[in-house]
């Protein structure tokens, strides 16, 4: 029998994993967590023969990273960003794939090729009833230390960069065009519910500073009900979106020491929530570092 992680972390359960006092069609949502979860990541390298790596990952705490293979340790959580910050769905839960440099000076990705696309996996994630992944709930979180952020100019305020699937939500005022590429993951869902009215993000123009082609990712339902995430993003998306080097091929910018991605699901009866909205603050002109310091 498998284990379970109950998503909110109020809800009470009985020892069967249903809700009480809720109905059976609105039990509380619980991930399966004795299996693990697949995840794989891959790349193009400069050799011209992709790198891939995989393993099954438990459901764990942020600090317990795995080796993953090459320079990559790797983690896999319930919780992320979007709950952090009070901006998840009350009836949902949130699913974090990491990574760290197990190396900090050397590369994350070696012998990764010149506009080289990294191709993440995850999944089947399992859940206790039938879910839907919102499309504008998917993010990729990228951070820096500040000896990294200085080597590029940059405040330790910007320590955090953020590359969104929704151009509208700005996690409530919070992200700025200074920490955050909005609306530079496109999605698409293939099978499971309906969304409900929840139309997927728009796709404008990319924004010139961005120096960098927008990420897809793919969510797909599989037979049984397991949420499949493929996400494929440029490796220029790691460069911190206010740097001032205006460079993207690998090893001329500053990498970060972590990066996570995370979707949000929902019970496919919860009703959706509209984007967090609010004005972003303005965004200054980026600056080069001294002189001193390049």
């Amino acid at each position: 029998m498998a284990g379970w992680v109950v998503a909110p972390a109020s809800a009470q359960i009985d020892p069967v994993g249903e809700a009480m006092g809720d109905p059976p069609e609105r039990s509380v949502l619980m991930v399966a967590s004795a299996d693990g979860v697949p995840i794989s990541i891959e790349w193009p390298t400069v050799s011209g023969v992709p790198r891939r790596h995989e393993r099954t990952l438990p459901f764990a705490a942020l600090s317990d990273k795995i080796a993953f293979g090459d320079n990559l340790e790797a983690y896999l959580a319930s919780g992320g960003t979007r709950l952090d910050r009070g901006q998840g769905h009350p009836d949902g839960t949130i699913v974090r794939v990491g990574f760290y440099k197990a190396n900090a000076r050397a590369p994350f990705f070696d012998d990764i090729a010149d506009e080289g696309v990294l191709e993440l996996q995850v999944g089947p994630v399992r859940f206790n009833q039938p879910v839907r992944v919102p499309p504008g709930a998917i993010l990729q979180h990228v951070q820096f230390t500040e000896e990294e952020l200085r080597s590029c100019g940059l405040p330790g305020a910007n320590r955090n960069c953020f590359n969104t699937s929704d151009p509208r939500d700005t996690h409530t005022g919070r992200l700025s065009d200074e920490d955050s590429r909005r609306g530079a993951l496109h999605v698409r869902t293939l099978g499971g519910a309906p969304l409900a009215g929840e139309a997927p993000p728009t796709v404008g123009e990319t924004p010139e500073h961005w120096l960098t082609e927008r990420g897809e990712v793919v969510v797909e339902h599989d037979e049984d009900g397991g949420v499949i995430l493929v996400a494929r993003l440029p490796y220029s998306m790691l460069r911190h979106v206010r740097d001032p080097w205006l460079v993207t091929a690998p090893g001329t910018f500053q990498e970060p020491s972590h990066f996570h991605v995370e979707f949000e699901v929902t019970p496919e009866w919860a009703e959706p929530r509209a984007p967090n909205t609010g004005r972003p603050p303005p965004m200054g002109p980026a600056k080069l570092p001294p002189e001193s310091e390049r």
